[in-house]
């Protein structure tokens, strides 16, 4: 039996622990709390979290110095960050520290999982990516070795994730850089009327734009 991908939730908010908790499980997630930044570097010391979800301003710490921490200690451990005000500042010291997204309150349930989804697949590109080029500069041997253990690694979590993210009642769409389609779930196909065979790797920009507004 496949284990389910885990997120910790951190936030002094009991309310919004609960109700982040019982939305998480209801998509198939493993849901922990942390009331603290501590907590949260206990809990993320002793089992593998895929995502952790947190709050900006907290008690002890604030959510960008335990982000920073988690980007340097736990590399392949996604990263949203939870802020109650949309501060371009505040917003890109996260990005900076490591934050793979943001998430402003309140909080909406409907729009969680594709946040979610989105920022999991980001950190899974990005380590695969960073990983590549680090066995660029080992012997071939070894390289082949270990990238494909770390391929075999990302390919397993990117199938929980599409497994979650097929389900979902929401249309969830996920671009590259460049904007071209990297993903596009079955709700996506039934919204906007295009098979995914037909979308992958195309502009979205220029598939679902009107005709006068295509370049």
């Amino acid at each position: 039996m496949e284990s389910r991908p885990k997120v910790l939730v951190v936030d002094d908010d009991e309310q919004i622990l609960s109700l982040l908790d019982t939305v998480l499980k209801s998509k198939g997630f493993d849901c922990e709390w942390a009331f603290s930044a501590q907590e949260a570097k206990q809990k993320i010391a002793r089992q593998p979290i895929d995502l952790v979800l947190c709050d900006i301003l907290m008690p002890d710490e604030s959510g960008i110095e335990l982000c920073r921490q988690i980007r340097k200690e736990n590399p392949v451990t996604a990263v949203l960050m939870v802020t109650g005000l949309e501060d371009p500042k505040t917003i890109d010291q996260a990005i900076k520290a490591g934050a793979d997204g943001y998430i402003t309150k309140p909080i909406e349930p409907s729009r969680l999982l594709p946040q979610i989804t989105a920022a999991i697949y980001h950190r899974n590109h990005e380590i695969l990516a960073e990983r590549y080029r680090e066995e660029l500069e080992k012997t071939v041997q070894e390289k082949t070795r270990s990238l494909e253990r770390i391929i075999s690694k990302l390919s397993e979590n990117e199938k929980r994730f599409t497994a979650i993210a097929e389900s979902a009642q929401d249309a969830i769409v996920m671009v590259d850089h460049n904007g071209r389609i990297l993903f596009w779930n079955k709700r996506a196909e039934d919204m906007f009327g295009y098979p995914k065979g037909e979308v992958m790797g195309q502009d979205l920009h220029e598939l679902l734009a009107p005709p006068e507004y295509k370049t």
